[in-house]
């Protein structure tokens, strides 16, 4: 008698520990099945109406889902305030995992005006924007100079996007005017620095070998852009 008590416990046993868990469903899809609205339908693989459900399958954690294919795996909206959330932060996370939202890493975008009606020296360098600080973080540059010439000429303008703190080029570009009697000119140029400590400034150059050579007032389209990237 005591053998069969056993044997009848044991068999109960193997189906408490093996059995799924639902909570508003007559069919739990996983291990722990919770369906507030109990509207679920078709199977594990491809459940329906899932969007309010939460369940615990052997995949891993689903919240909006009956069938998550992650670890965790969240459809729909989140909100995560732990007290450093705020307009414009990015969710981030330290050495260790543990996330939080940061505000050094705020998409930025920075932006200079060019001077208009300069006229760029023959083998030297010409200033024509005033600087752009840029602060700790890795910064991609974007310019674009467009010049207009008083006279015929072959000769290129070129443009440098210039670090003061070192004087050393980010990178440059050169282009040779138009040939159709307006003699404009459109020189771009792009370059990424990356600042570990302080601030730097950057300015944008220009130069032509040249007499005539203007940074163009009529036309416009200059210009500098700094884009944080991280």
């Amino acid at each position: 008698m005591k053998k069969k008590f056993l044997l009848i416990m044991g068999i109960f046993s193997f189906g408490i520990i093996h059995a799924q868990v639902g909570i508003n469903t007559q069919n739990p899809l996983g291990a722990f099945h919770i369906d507030p609205k109990a509207n679920t339908t078709g199977t594990s693989i491809a459940p329906a109406n899932d969007s309010d459900d939460f369940i615990v399958t052997g995949t891993g954690v689903g919240i909006g889902t009956a069938a998550p294919t992650a670890n965790l795996d969240v459809r729909g909206s989140v909100r995560i305030a732990d007290g450093t959330q705020a307009t414009g932060n990015i969710f981030t996370t330290d050495g260790t995992g543990l996330g939080y939202w940061d505000a050094t890493f705020q998409f930025k975008i920075l932006q200079s005006t060019v001077y208009n009606g300069l006229l760029l020296p023959v083998g030297s360098w010409l200033t024509v924007t005033p600087e752009i600080e840029l602060t700790v973080g890795k910064w991609m540059l974007i310019a674009r100079l467009v010049t207009k010439n008083t006279c015929a000429s072959t000769y290129f303008t070129w443009i440098r996007l210039l670090d003061l703190s070192t004087s050393n080029a980010i990178n440059a570009a050169g282009s040779r005017p138009s040939y159709d009697g307006a003699y404009y000119d459109i020189v771009e140029t792009t370059g990424v620095i990356e600042i570990t400590s302080g601030s730097k400034k950057v300015v944008l150059q220009g130069q032509n070998w040249s007499n005539c050579t203007y940074t163009s007032p009529d036309m416009g389209g200059s210009y500098v852009y700094a884009i944080k990237l991280s």
